[in-house]
């Protein structure tokens, strides 16, 4: 059996990896993506081939790569909307202070993974960065520049008068 061809719990027939068909998986793979699940978790899933067989698809395709990218964006909305239920979500009123603590705590944690994955998955929308683009058809010039410029100007004036005067 392949090493990329199934994974070990996997009942699927062994096939090399270039002959298991594109549209035999993916549809599936990146619908689950784009539900909120990892794709090592979805190849471990049995009957399903290797995380290797996968990775060697989006290395030669660039358009299984779009899609993986743009499943992986659907991901990032979903976990930010579970962060707005998990947050809005009422702590149980009968929990003693120390479990009422652990519960918050918890859901912080939850919060906070939630984050630093959509921001890691797409920073441009939940990225804690700003960015700030500047774009300006006339010539630019630096502060610095321009002082040495002007600099340049006044030691050559200096010299100049100093040799009138002298």
């Amino acid at each position: 059996m392949d090493a990329l061809t199934t994974n070990s719990a996997s009942s699927a027939p062994a096939l090399h990896p270039s002959a298991i068909p594109l549209d035999a998986y993916w549809p599936t793979i990146l619908n689950e993506i784009e539900g909120g699940r990892s794709l090592r978790e979805i190849m471990e899933t049995p009957g399903f081939p290797r995380r290797d067989w996968a990775m060697q698809c989006l290395r030669k395709s660039a358009e299984l790569r779009t899609q993986y990218e743009a499943a992986c964006r659907g991901r990032a909305i979903l976990l930010a909307d579970e962060i707005l239920t998990i947050s809005d979500a009422p702590i149980p009123e009968d929990l003693d202070p120390a479990c009422r603590a652990s519960h918050v705590a918890q859901k912080r944690l939850m919060v906070d993974s939630r984050k630093w994955i959509t921001a890691k998955l797409y920073p441009k929308v939940f990225g804690d960065r700003t960015m700030v683009e500047v774009k300006d058809d006339y010539r630019s010039i630096s502060i610095i520049a321009a002082m040495k410029q002007r600099e340049g100007v006044a030691i050559a004036m200096l010299r100049e008068w100093e040799s009138e005067k002298g």
